[in-house]
């Protein structure tokens, strides 16, 4: 196992009280988050992520993917 790779998540955050879905400007596909330019709205941006979380997501499933690979890169440093 390499330690050396970094995983990038992330996670778009649920609502505030008092947002509305109209003021979302940015969606989650499968890999990649994707949003509109704000200069011209015709025009979206996509950035690349190894995992992406929707609003609907909570803090367990993020922990639950990371775990494995925080303990196995922790029982791999130690038996070395």
């Amino acid at each position: 196992m390499t330690i050396n790779n970094v995983r990038i998540i992330a996670r778009i955050r649920p609502l505030l009280t008092g947002e509305s879905e109209k003021e979302v400007v940015v969606s989650a596909e499968e890999d990649a988050i994707s949003m509109p330019n704000p200069k011209n709205e015709n025009e979206h941006f996509t950035f690349p992520f190894n995992a992406v979380y929707g609003q609907d997501s909570d803090q367990a499933q993020l922990f639950s993917e990371g775990e494995f690979v925080v303990v196995s890169v922790f029982i791999w440093s130690v038996n070395r």
